[in-house]
């Protein structure tokens, strides 16, 4: 997405020559919309350990003297529910019914495991590791891939 229609995008653009001339595309348009509400008071913005794209730098536009933007560095995490593939996330509503199943007592166990496996913000040192929590009936079980 471009305000600036008029210039001509040659057919063997790479996305990475459009993002490096300024063009959005797919999230960026959207990513830049929340980094800039920086410019209206206190922001805190996660940031994916994910380099496709690099969309993370249409934050820095925003990160100068005065901007209420702060980054905050998160792991690449999965929510999954058993006999489904790490990259498929668990359904909400299962989740949510999960919960109440579990009781209270149980629920916020689980719920703590859940927080401390996303890691926010990411260690320095565990930046590129994958954390899969996987949700069942039983509770959950967090395994670092």
């Amino acid at each position: 997405i471009r305000t600036d229609t008029t210039r001509y995008i040659p057919a063997e653009s790479s996305i990475e020559k459009l993002h490096k001339t300024g063009w959005w595309l797919g999230g960026s348009g959207l990513y830049r919309s929340v980094y800039s509400l920086g410019c209206f008071g206190t922001f805190v913005m996660t940031v994916p350990d994910i380099r496709t794209g690099d969309v993370h730098l249409l934050a820095r536009p925003y990160l100068g003297e005065g901007s209420g933007l702060y980054l905050c560095p998160v792991g690449l995490f999965r929510m999954v529910t058993k006999r489904v593939g790490e990259n498929w996330l668990s359904d909400p509503w299962v989740f949510l019914a999960l919960l109440r199943t579990w009781g209270e007592d149980k629920a916020r166990e689980e719920l703590s495991k859940i927080w401390s496996a996303m890691e926010v913000p990411l260690a320095p040192d565990h930046i590129g590791r994958k954390t899969v929590a996987t949700v069942d009936l039983d509770g959950v079980s967090v395994e670092i891939l």
